[in-house]
Order: C-alpha cells, then sequence, then structure tokens
C-alpha cells in the first residue's frame, strides 16, 4: 500500500524561503501559435522590454492536498472528487502531496485508481476539523514546498483553503504565491469547495492557471484543450534602493490592449522578506499608527507635535520595511 502522511519539514523558521527577487516571469495563454505582439510590460518603475519564448509544457500533475483546513467530510469529498477526476486524466502522470502542520508528504505517480484509493484512505486518518482561523504560514509553507512540486510548467492544483486576511496582506501573499510557482515553472490552480476568493485569480492567471469551481474532471479535460499556446514572458523590474515593492505589472499588445496583469515583488539586493504573519503585525501596526495620528490632530502644543512627528516616523520606517511604493 502506498502511504501517504506528511513528512519532510518544508517550512520551519521564518524567512527561510526567501527568494531572490531579480527577473519576473508570466505563462500567457493564447489562440495563436505566432508569438504575442507584446509592446512592453509596464511595472512600476515604468515600462520594461519583454523576452518572449514558446513553452510546451511537462505532462505531470500535482494535487495539493491542503490537509490544515479540510474537515473529515470534506476530505472524504475531495477524495471522491480526485478518484473520479483520475479516470479522466489520460497522458498526465498524477501525484498526490498532502500539507499538514507545515510539513509535506508526496506519493505517486499513480497509475491504477485502486493505488490512488489507498493513498489518499490513508491520508484521510490524519484529517481533523480546522480552526475557526486558518493559520497564514500555510501560504508560507506552499512558498517553501513549490521546489518540490513541479517543473518545466508542469501542473499543480491546489486543492483546500486559503486563509483569509486583510486586503494589503493578500495583495502580498499573492504576489508571493506567484512568484514561487513561476520561479520554479508551476501552472498552479486552485479548487476550493466554497468557490475560492477571486483575490488569488491574478496569481494563478500568472502561471497560467486559474480558480477550478467546476466538475474536477472539467478540470482534467481542460489540460489537453486544443488551440491552446503558452509563451513564457521574462523582463527585469527595477530594484529599489531598499526593502522591496508591492505592485502589479500590466502585460499589453501593440494596440494597449491588457493581455494580463500579474502581482509583482521587486526587491533591493539581498532584501530579506517577511513571514506573512510578520507583514500582517506591520500592516496592523501602520493602521494603528494611522489612527493615533488622527486623534492627535487637533492637538497643538509642542508636545502634541513632536509626537505626531514621532508617529509619522515609525509609519513611514514600517512602510518602508514592508513596501517602499505599491501600485494598482
Amino acid at each position: 500500500m502506498t502511504r501517504l502522511r506528511p513528512a519532510a519539514l518544508v517550512c520551519a523558521v521564518a524567512l527561510a524561503f526567501s527568494p531572490t527577487l531579480r527577473a519576473s516571469s508570466v505563462l500567457l495563454r493564447t489562440a495563436s501559435k505566432a508569438p504575442p505582439e507584446l509592446l512592453s510590460v509596464l511595472t512600476y518603475a515604468g515600462k520594461s522590454e519583454p523576452l518572449i519564448s514558446a513553452v510546451q509544457p511537462s505532462a505531470p500533475l500535482t494535487v495539493v492536498v491542503l490537509l490544515d483546513t479540510l474537515s473529515p467530510t470534506q476530505f472524504a469529498t475531495i477524495e471522491k472528487d480526485l478518484l473520479a477526476m483520475h479516470a479522466a486524466l489520460r497522458k498526465h502522470p498524477l501525484r498526490i502531496a498532502l500539507l499538514q502542520n507545515g510539513s509535506l508528504g508526496m506519493a505517486g505517480p499513480f497509475i491504477s485508481r485502486a493505488r490512488l484509493k489507498a493513498a489518499l484512505d490513508d491520508a484521510a486518518q490524519a484529517a481533523i476539523d480546522p480552526p475557526a482561523v486558518l493559520p497564514l504560514a500555510i501560504v508560507d509553507t506552499l512558498c517553501a514546498a513549490a521546489p518540490q512540486l513541479g517543473a518545466d510548467w508542469s501542473h499543480t492544483l491546489l486543492v483546500g483553503e486559503l486563509p483569509a486576511m486583510d486586503p494589503l496582506t493578500t495583495e502580498y501573499a499573492a504576489a508571493l504565491l506567484s512568484r514561487a510557482f513561476e520561479t520554479q515553472h508551476i501552472q498552479a490552480s486552485w479548487y476550493a469547495l466554497p468557490g475560492g476568493n477571486d483575490a488569488w485569480l491574478p496569481a494563478l492567471r500568472a502561471t497560467g492557471g486559474g480558480i477550478i469551481r467546476g466538475d474536477l474532471r472539467d478540470y482534467a479535460a481542460s489540460l489537453d484543450t486544443a488551440g491552446q499556446f503558452l509563451f513564457q514572458i521574462d523582463w527585469a523590474p527595477a530594484s529599489p534602493s531598499a526593502g522591496f515593492i508591492v505592485s502589479h505589472a500590466t502585460l499589453a499588445d501593440a494596440q494597449g490592449q491588457v493581455l494580463l496583469e500579474s502581482p509583482e515583488l521587486a526587491g533591493s539586493a539581498n532584501v530579506a522578506l517577511p513571514t506573512l504573519l510578520n507583514y500582517s503585525a506591520m500592516q496592523a501596526k501602520v493602521v494603528e499608527i494611522a489612527a493615533l495620528l488622527t486623534r492627535n490632530q487637533s492637538a497643538r502644543s509642542p508636545g502634541a507635535r513632536y509626537r505626531r512627528f514621532l508617529l509619522r516616523e515609525m509609519a513611514r520606517l514600517l512602510n518602508r520595511r514592508v513596501a517602499p511604493c505599491r501600485t494598482s
């Protein structure tokens, strides 16, 4: 029997997974065999010239089950869906990755349905009811695990929930996730039972994936859709002098039509990216300082003016550490 249990620890300490923020890559899906006529890529620092290359993706599919986010009942539903999907997979060797408590267990590829069912039955023993608030570290762990999930623009399907967070932290999380899978050249899609949050959609589309809301058998069939062509778009965003920048890069054709918008991270040399938990805490501090500034706005004494100055400096330093600039 193939056993599928969380095994190798992939993310144990903060910042252990920090990527080097240099060139950016996205995967563009088109209906034409000819390379897209890109005029430029618009980044936070202005236009950047793209490098375009045709891509022939590799066949494997890795399904990543976010076990921390699924109840036993939900996992049973997922198991049924995955077994049904297996029959629709023809040219795509299937692996199952189980992510739980910051660890990753991997099994497969599964040639037969019986072996897949045995592995999923074994994994079901580890399923427990998820916490009311999902830990932000789930995304950090996914980023750390990306090198084990595929290469050469193979497919990865995330199954389960992604944690809820404030909009600015979600934007940063999406940029982290997009960067991790783009760097490894993985097409990432997400299957969530309640339907999924569209805030993650730009990050997934940048890898050539999306949010799956239909039957998983339809997703399996879509992997072999005829008449679709893939192109890798690379460019080098300008590096800020300090810190890092959370922004969006816009790819447009010669007529100005937007082809793709991608989350983007640009950082100075050797910048260390904070974990989501630390980033969220920094954003909360900025909000707290802004509230203090508002409450002290009417005070006119020298002491009040000095406090306002200190608060503004604290907010400036926190924002510089988090993101010196953000574009929409």
